[in-house]
């Protein structure tokens, strides 16, 4: 039987802000749940965007195409909605252009399986704490 200190359900940016900062402090007996459903995903899109006959005819199919099922369960759709106001199946998808950042399976495969982190994608994709305010000295 698998244990664990920390259980992180959910693969969405706390959960995985929470693994981060696990890490960042010496702590790895964690483990995210949704992981496989998100990296299965990813690897089943790559498959289903390199046969597909046709361009994505909506916001929610490019996500599919680009992200699988995991990612876009979890947290394209979710966020979206709430940034929006919209489902995805409703969006058009021609506005993404370099707006919404894509997957490279391959890396987020390696990424996942060797544990180290992968600056490439993006400011967000580590989570660190600011330096916090210092008083001002008045005179």
């Amino acid at each position: 039987m698998l244990q664990v200190s920390v259980l992180i359900v959910g693969a969405g940016p706390t959960g995985l802000g929470a693994a981060t900062r696990l890490e960042q402090h010496g702590l790895n007996n964690w483990l995210i749940v949704d992981k496989i459903k998100c990296l299965s995903g990813v690897a089943e899109a790559k498959v289903a965007n390199a046969v597909a006959q046709s361009k994505p005819k909506n916001f929610d199919e490019w996500i599919l195409r680009v992200m699988g099922t995991g990612i876009a369960d979890l947290f394209m759709r979710p966020y979206n909605f709430k940034v929006w106001a919209f489902p995805t199946t409703a969006m058009q998808c021609e506005w993404l252009g370099e707006r919404v950042a894509t997957v490279d399976a391959t890396r987020a495969i390696r990424s996942v399986i060797e544990g180290k982190e992968d600056a490439g994608w993006g400011p967000n994709a580590v989570f660190r704490q600011a330096n916090p305010v210092q008083p001002h000295a008045h005179s």
